[in-house]
């Protein structure tokens, strides 16, 4: 039960004498988690989906990922340790991260690679690098506004209205964001603070090589994200269509 429902309980038993002991509990806040994301996109000359379903731990944190179907064959696992989380692949490669007091990644450790992390005063992820190779980020409004390989920007964001509220969803919609062996699908639970609002246009590189994605989205009657799409385009007649479905379990 929160703090406002104490205070007014409280308030209740205090004022009105006759409350009774046998009125219903208010119900308690539910909290919801992803349990699968399906990602439909063209290949060939039809559609495929892919299904990846999420596992947690009693605390809520991410625990594993199977591809395809529940408890598969095709699983990553994340396993946590005192300010550490080892993360485990389909191919059985390993990677640990080392977290500080606040939860954030400040290290990850991809065999004889160590990539580092660097965040500001409020608590967003602006470097991560391994040696001279430094991807730098910038913000405007609690959003990210760019990234940048040794100075030079690479990717540039656009905002609507709608807010972030969960770091899978965030994952799979800013998964490009650190571009070293797609790590950023898996550390986006530990890059701190995340960007407020979710972005409708991505732009990627310049000119020639220039690939715009344009994202709309759907909530339920609930309010939580259900589905993104995702059309990039690139040159002066290519483009390409994904889709992201969401489905939660609450408890």
């Amino acid at each position: 039960m929160n703090k406002q429902l104490l205070t007014l309980s409280a308030v209740c038993l205090l004022i009105v004498a006759s409350c009774s002991k046998n009125d219903p509990e208010p119900d308690k806040e539910q909290t919801c988690k992803v349990k699968l994301v399906e990602h439909t996109y063209t290949s060939g000359s039809g559609n495929k989906t892919d299904k990846y379903y999420y596992g947690y731990d009693n605390e809520g944190r991410l625990t594993r990922v199977d591809y395809g179907k529940e408890q598969s064959n095709e699983v990553e696992t994340f396993t946590y340790a005192a300010n550490k989380v080892t993360w485990e692949g389909v191919e059985g490669d390993t990677e640990v991260y080392s977290l500080d007091a606040n939860g954030r990644i400040t290290t990850a450790v991809q065999g004889d690679d160590i990539l580092k992390f660097k965040y500001n005063t409020d608590g967003q992820l602006i470097e991560a690098g391994m040696g001279d190779d430094v991807e730098t980020f910038t913000y405007l409004n609690g959003n990210l506004a760019t990234s940048s390989y040794n100075g030079k920007i690479w990717m540039s964001l656009s905002y609507g209205n709608g807010e972030v509220k969960n770091s899978i969803v965030y994952s799979w919609i800013f998964g490009e964001l650190l571009d070293y062996d797609e790590i950023g699908y898996r550390v986006a639970p530990f890059i701190g603070k995340l960007s407020k609002n979710l972005p409708s246009k991505i732009v990627y590189g310049s000119g020639e090589d220039q690939t715009t994605a344009d994202l709309t989205y759907t909530t339920d009657a609930t309010g939580k994200l259900s589905s993104v799409k995702v059309v990039s385009s690139y040159g002066s007649s290519s483009s390409f269509t994904s889709e992201y479905k969401f489905t939660y379990e609450c408890k």
